[in-house]
């Protein structure tokens, strides 16, 4: 792509948005349905609890995933209103206008795939398929190079220094370096 004084552009630079593959949230659901089928149609993976007190273990399980579910979605709501505050929206195909830095971002550089995935692994508990809780592992690999990497590229691309210096002062996930740190443990 060219602009108005015939310089070439990149695909980010020319749309100002990342080049992100597809709609991130179906990744999550395509995930849920395809462990819902499999749970149902080919092999089940039940999750079973026990009973607490008068509570049967239907009512454990589903209070378990709720809860899990609802943490998660106060989450999401809390990041939503933080891009609402910055009069940005977290749709992947619109323009950055500012990096977020503070609340749950200044914990991870992706609080919200993070939070879908726990919203996903919560659904799955209270649905009792163990399918549904599994399948986050993989949808967060897509999400890694499928979203994350477009977006990062995108915004270092845009931001430059303000971007890779918060990318150096924040882990992508909460649990970046625990496996470094083990493997630094087992190599001594």
């Amino acid at each position: 792509m060219t602009d108005d004084q015939g310089e070439t552009k990149s695909a980010n630079e020319a749309k100002d948005a990342a080049a992100v593959k597809g709609h991130p949230p179906l990744y999550y659901l395509t995930a849920v349905g395809i462990g819902e089928l499999v749970h149902r149609l080919v092999y089940p993976l039940p999750i079973e609890m026990p009973g607490i007190g008068p509570l049967s273990p239907l009512v454990v399980r589903i209070g378990v995933g709720a809860l899990v579910f609802v943490i998660a979605l106060v989450g999401v709501v809390s990041l939503v209103r933080m891009f609402s505050k910055t009069d940005q929206t977290p749709d992947t195909w619109t323009p950055t206008k500012t990096v977020l830095s503070g609340g749950l971002y200044q914990f991870s550089r992706n609080p919200m795939y993070l939070l879908v995935a726990v919203a996903q692994a919560g659904l799955g508990i209270g649905l009792g398929d163990l399918w549904v809780v599994l399948l986050t592992l993989p949808v967060l690999v897509l999400v890694r190079f499928w979203a994350i990497a477009p977006e990062e590229a995108y915004l270092e691309a845009k931001f430059g220094k303000a971007y890779l210096d918060y990318k150096v002062s924040v882990r992508r996930w909460l649990w970046d370096g625990c496996f470094a740190s083990m493997r630094t443990r087992i190599q001594r």
